[in-house]
C-alpha cells in the first residue's frame, strides 16, 4: 500500500493546522511557549484579523501533547551534563525544538526532519526572527548543508521523505547526528500517516544505527474497530487524509512491539486518557484548566483521548534513567 500524492498535500497542510491550533492553546494560557507567536505571524498574514480561537478539546488536546513532549525532554536533558541529541520526525512548524535550548543546561543539538518544502518554509521563518536566531547562537545567514538541508546555529532542517528509512539515517549523518551521542527521538502523530514497511524500516535503521544511549517518544492514534474510531478514520478519509498506521498498530501493545521487533529494548505505552488523568491528580492544575476554561464534553473528550496512545522506547539506557524518563507513562 502506498500514499497518494493528495494525502501527502494534505499532512503537509497538517503542518500549518497544527500550528494554529497550538498557537490557539498557548494565546489561552494552556502553556508558555515564547515562540509560538512570533511563528505563527511569521508564517501567516492575517491582515489584520484575529486568529481563529479554537474548541476547549482541541486546547486541552494540545495542553496534553505539550505537557508529555516537554517533560521527557526535561527529563532527558538533566540526566548528566555531556552534549545531547534531539530528533524531531515531522514536526512540521512546530516550535518544540526552540523550547529544548531554553530548558537545556547542557549543549544540545537538535535536528529537525520532514517533507523538503516545509523545511525550506520553517528554514525561512527561524532565520527571520531576530529571537531566534539570538536562541540559536548564530549570527551567519542561513547556510544550506545540501539542496535538501540547511543549519541555522545548532538547529539542522532535513528535507527527508520519513518513509525511506535508510534516507533519512543517511540524511542525519550526513548532517551530524552522533550515533555514539545519547539521542532522543520525539515524533508526535506523524508515524500514524505511514504504512507498516515505512514505519517499521524507520525504526529500525534508528535503532541499528544509534549506539549510545537513545529514547523514542511517539504520539499517535489507536483503536480503529470500534464505532469511535471507525468514525475517526471516516471524517478524517473524508477530507483527504490516510492514516494507515491506525489499523497497522491499533492496539497499545502494537505500539510497543513497533520498537520491540526493531533494535529497541524496551518500551512502554498508555492511552492520552490515561496520561492526562494523570496529569489532573494535581488539584491546583485542575483548578487552573478550569479557570481557563469549562469543558462541558466530557464523554466526547474521554472516548477521543482513549483513541490516542503515548509511547516510550528505549535502547542503551541506563535503568535507573530508564525508569525515570519511561515514568512518564502512567
Amino acid at each position: 500500500m502506498s500514499i497518494s500524492p493528495e494525502a501527502d498535500e494534505k499532512a503537509r497542510f497538517s503542518a500549518r493546522d497544527s500550528l494554529a491550533c497550538k498557537h490557539s492553546a498557548c494565546r489561552m494560557k494552556y502553556f508558555e511557549d515564547p515562540y509560538v507567536e512570533k511563528v505563527f505571524l511569521a508564517l501567516n498574514d492575517l491582515g489584520g484579523k484575529t486568529p481563529i480561537r479554537r474548541s476547549p478539546i482541541i486546547h486541552r488536546g494540545y495542553y496534553a501533547r505539550y505537557e508529555s513532549f516537554t517533560r521527557a525532554m526535561n527529563k532527558f536533558l538533566s540526566k548528566g551534563s555531556q552534549p545531547k541529541q534531539i530528533v524531531f520526525l515531522g514536526s512540521g512548524f512546530d516550535t518544540l525544538p526552540l523550547v529544548a535550548y531554553n530548558q537545556s543546561d547542557c549543549k544540545v543539538t537538535t535536528f529537525d526532519v520532514d517533507f523538503q518544502e516545509v523545511m525550506r518554509k520553517k528554514a525561512e521563518v527561524f532565520s527571520s526572527i531576530p529571537e531566534i536566531v539570538s536562541l540559536l547562537n548564530t549570527e551567519e545567514s542561513l547556510p544550506m548543508i545540501s539542496p535538501q538541508h540547511a543549519r541555522l546555529g545548532a538547529h539542522t532542517f532535513i528535507g527527508q521523505d520519513l518513509r525511506n528509512g535508510k534516507g533519512v539515517v543517511s540524511a542525519l549523518s550526513e548532517c551530524g547526528l552522533d550515533c555514539s551521542l545519547p539521542t532522543l527521538i520525539l515524533s508526535e502523530c506523524v508515524l500514524v500517516y505511514m504504512t507498516k514497511d515505512g514505519t517499521m524500516s524507520l525504526c529500525s535503521e534508528l535503532g541499528q544505527y544509534l549506539q549510545s544511549e537513545a529514547l523514542w517518544m511517539t504520539y499517535d492514534m489507536i483503536t480503529p474497530n470500534d464505532i469511535y474510531g471507525r468514525n475517526m478514520i471516516r471524517n478524517l478519509q473524508g477530507v483527504g487524509f490516510e492514516i494507515p498506521g491506525i489499523k497497522d498498530f491499533p492496539t497499545l501493545e502494537d505500539q510497543k512491539n513497533r520498537f520491540l521487533h526493531t533494535n529497541w529494548t524496551e518500551a512502554r505505552a498508555c492511552t492520552m486518557r490515561q496520561y492526562y488523568d494523570a496529569l489532573m491528580q494535581t488539584i491546583d492544575e485542575r483548578e487552573r484548566l478550569f479557570k481557563l476554561e469549562i469543558l462541558d464534553e466530557v464523554e466526547e473528550w474521554n472516548m477521543l483521548m482513549d483513541h490516542y496512545a503515548l509511547t516510550i522506547a528505549a535502547k542503551g539506557v541506563e535503568n535507573d534513567t530508564v525508569e525515570d524518563i519511561l515514568s512518564i507513562i502512567v
